[in-house]
């Protein structure tokens, strides 16, 4: 029998995407195996995202990406493979810059975890605060509905296991299930009229779609007990406007009043949150002035998300 031939390292090759000069992604690329598994660390959310993905993953499957000039290895490989022996990991460069997160696979592309990467205070303090909130909130959510599985810790560096995802053709639209789910986090966190827990960022970006059945909500590191009413529904209706367009000012101040399926999708969080007594515009008014004065006190500006909750508090205000 002929022995297997073993891997060297020295054959491992990352590229860097969109380009060398302005990298969001590094992934691996050695065979078109490895390229195609990698780009799941991309979860698309526009149309035209969802298109330019689908395209870069045909291309990679067929092993187009090693025409890409290389670049070195993540930074942080050696010590994730104190964790997964001989892993590859496919990164992306978050705009906050000593905070990285990596897709950690085999060498057949196969996911085999999440792994989250900080290397100030700050940023360890972060991951610190997303391990806590996965505990104690998490753990609170109901099927379809689940938070990342954590599985180990170590300074600057937080594991999770894998989730196998599909994306969405309309993902600014929220389900009824998932967000009946988040109100019923809310009620067992001790949420009331007043006051109560909120994931921090519920968005479009951070919900997937699993292979199989049901949702997965990530990045838990913003959240809060502190939320208002119906902050995490607001929070996803209003960042989805901002950033994506979708939905329309109109349609999303009709639907707090009760129309289509936003009016549905509050409808069933309010009903599993306890909140029906709840006047649902004064509360996304009162949403609308906390989350534009946060977002004015942050370090960095968010001009476009500000703009459009002031256009939408005028607009509330007009009726």
């Amino acid at each position: 029998m002929i022995p297997a031939r073993q891997h060297s390292p020295a054959e491992d090759r990352w590229v860097a995407l969109p380009s060398r000069g302005s990298p969001r992604f590094v992934v691996p690329v050695a065979t078109g195996r490895q390229a195609f598994g990698a780009l799941a660390v991309y979860h698309p959310v526009t149309r035209r995202a969802l298109v330019g993905w689908s395209v870069a993953r045909v291309f990679a499957r067929l092993g187009g990406m090693r025409i890409f000039p290389t670049v070195p290895a993540p930074d942080d490989l050696d010590a994730i493979r104190e964790w997964f022996p001989s892993a590859l990991v496919a990164t992306s460069l978050s705009d906050r810059g000593t905070r990285h997160a990596g897709l950690v696979l085999d060498r057949l592309g196969r996911p085999l975890g999440f792994v989250k990467v900080a290397h100030d205070a700050t940023g360890i303090a972060g991951l610190d605060r997303e391990a806590a909130w996965v505990r104690d909130l998490g753990s609170l959510l109901p099927p379809p509905v689940a938070a990342p599985t954590h599985v180990r810790s170590s300074t600057g560096m937080l594991f999770f296991d894998a989730a196998s995802w599909r994306p969405r053709l309309r993902p600014w639209e929220l389900e009824s299930e998932v967000a009946a789910a988040l109100g019923v986090l809310y009620r067992r966190a001790g949420g009331d009229e007043l006051r109560g827990p909120a994931h921090g960022d519920f968005a479009p970006w951070n919900l997937l779609r699993l292979t199989g059945h049901g949702w997965l909500l990530i990045d838990w590191e913003d959240a809060t007990a502190d939320g208002l009413p119906f902050q995490d529904p607001f929070h996803w209706l209003v960042q989805s406007h901002a950033l994506l367009r979708r939905p329309t000012r109109h349609s999303l101040v009709e639907g707090v009043r009760g129309a289509g399926w936003i009016g549905r999708a509050l409808d069933a969080y309010g009903s599993a949150a306890g909140l029906e007594r709840v006047d649902r515009e004064a509360a996304f008014r009162a949403f609308l002035g906390r989350s534009t004065a946060s977002l004015r006190a942050a370090k960095k500006q968010h001009p476009r998300e500000i703009q459009a909750r002031l256009d939408l508090l005028a607009a509330t205000e007009r009726r």
